[in-house]
């Protein structure tokens, strides 16, 4: 059986985040966190207590306990302050796990990582991304001109080579980015020993 306990005042992830003006994440994978540390929601708390997914979440709660096969769908923000906010979803669990008073709940971890701390790197990103535009451009020019192909697209060896050269150095240079990122929040001891460094690519 469950206790109501005394609801969290929430805030706007919009207005929490936007202190830090223009941010990079980090993301640092499935981790428990105390719901009681989740003070920022992104869909207004008046909508998310009383719609229909908050009541079949409380109906699953009382019948079954608390039971998220899919923590990776709640997705939060760790802010500088070490507060966290729900970012692209997950803000009915997030509100129920306060009300509830549940201890630790497992959510998706993305760390904020403001742009102002990124003096250094941030010279290397801009020249990244510009490089990145221009090999997005080229890719796509290149995969336009073999699905025009059709089902002849494979006897073209070399343009396939070179699309695949294109794709994969655009994923090497979001690696790249999220290394110099990586860095600067350790630096910045926005990092945690239990945190994951998890990459999207």
């Amino acid at each position: 059986m469950y206790k109501l306990f005394n609801k969290q005042r929430y805030n706007k992830q919009s207005d929490l985040v936007k202190k830090y003006g223009n941010y990079f994440t980090v993301d640092v994978g499935i981790q428990e966190i105390n719901p009681k540390d989740i003070t920022g929601l992104s869909l207004p708390e008046k909508i998310i207590k009383k719609d229909n997914k908050m009541k079949a979440l409380r109906k699953s709660v009382l019948e079954i306990g608390w039971l998220d096969k899919f923590p990776q769908t709640l997705c939060l923000e760790r802010l500088p302050t070490g507060k966290y906010t729900v970012s692209s979803g997950g803000n009915h669990r997030s509100y129920l796990a306060n009300e509830l008073g549940l201890e630790r709940i497992e959510a998706f971890i993305s760390i904020i990582v403001p742009e102002n701390m990124l003096i250094k790197g941030m010279g290397e990103i801009e020249e990244l991304f510009e490089e990145q535009t221009l090999v997005s451009k080229e890719a796509k020019k290149i995969g336009d001109w073999l699905n025009s192909k059709g089902i002849h697209a494979e006897n073209y060896k070399k343009e396939n080579e070179l699309f695949d050269s294109l794709c994969n150095r655009e994923r090497e240079i979001f690696k790249e980015i999220d290394d110099i990122v990586y860095k600067v929040a350790k630096e910045n001891n926005l990092i945690k020993a239990s945190d994951r460094y998890d990459r999207c690519f």
